[in-house]
């Protein structure tokens, strides 16, 4: 059976940073992984971005929103020797107020004959007091889901900025107890979705805190299956002897990287078949 491999990756874009500049070993670390499905989030339309577009360009049919100049946006791109009908591809947009929006890129092609949607998306964060920041992800969250559960087939990827995960429902404070992890889970099983559930963690590879680690990136399917086990790959840190002096300290320990210009999150692989 014909299977799609899906790479889902917040890169970090930096849109606040003056001279912010695209990490190089971007496109090899995508390259190595080889998928057919490509998202990516908190992409940020620097000049050192448009060379990243001309490399997946040689294999990719690459989409972007041409309404977004700058700030975080989302990069869709499918592989062209796949057997999605990239040619065929036209854009797919959700209908609802701009402030119930998260950061969005929809597709629509066709896939063994049948429809398929595959989008991107960025739960937007900040601005509001906690309580009604996490309502404020709730919000976007729902409105995501309310509209590509309209359609039959659907792959949605991205970051969902779900907080801290917590087991036990009672533990969550301030904005996560609006939005979490077993929210989302519930609200899109709802909607006829199923979330992708690898180990590990997705954010804080170097956070020291008492609040672990964040398991923010996921896929959503409906209409379709997982097809394997899925995972947080973070072995474009140590990609090559350049990457792995970026991340890693002589001492071999991981250096605080979220306020830099690198990937803070893991890739995020699977597999999906009809």
């Amino acid at each position: 059976m014909e299977k799609l491999k899906l790479l889902e990756w917040n890169i970090n874009g930096r849109s606040i940073v003056n001279n912010y500049s695209l990490p190089s070993f971007i496109h090899s670390a995508i390259a190595k992984a080889n998928p057919d499905v490509i998202v990516l989030t908190e992409f940020v339309k620097v000049p050192s971005a448009i060379n990243l577009i001309k490399r997946l360009s040689e294999h990719y049919a690459v989409f972007l929103d041409k309404k977004v100049q700058k700030g975080n946006q989302i990069l869709l791109a499918l592989k062209k020797n796949s057997a999605l009908n990239w040619r065929g591809t036209k854009h797919f947009s959700l209908s609802s107020s701009e402030e119930d929006l998260p950061n969005f890129l929809g597709v629509e092609t066709k896939w063994q004959r049948k429809k398929l949607i595959i989008c991107g998306a960025r739960i937007r964060i900040g601005g509001q007091e906690p309580e009604l920041d996490g309502k404020s992800r709730f919000a976007e969250f729902k409105t995501l889901f309310d509209n590509i559960a309209k359609k039959d087939t659907v792959i949605v990827g991205g970051d969902f900025n779900n907080y801290y995960k917590r087991e036990n429902l009672g533990d969550y404070q301030n904005g996560a107890k609006y939005y979490n992890y077993q929210k989302i889970v519930a609200y899109a099983d709802e909607k006829g979705f199923t979330i992708s559930k690898p180990a590990g963690y997705s954010w804080g590879a170097s956070k020291k805190s008492t609040n672990g680690y964040v398991s923010d990136d996921h896929f959503f399917i409906k209409g379709l299956q997982f097809a394997d086990q899925q995972v947080y790959d973070w072995n474009f840190r140590i990609l090559n002897s350049e990457t792995k002096a970026e991340y890693y300290n002589e001492d071999g320990s991981l250096k605080e990287c979220s306020e830099t210009q690198l990937p803070d999150h893991a890739m995020l692989l699977s597999k999906i078949k009809l």
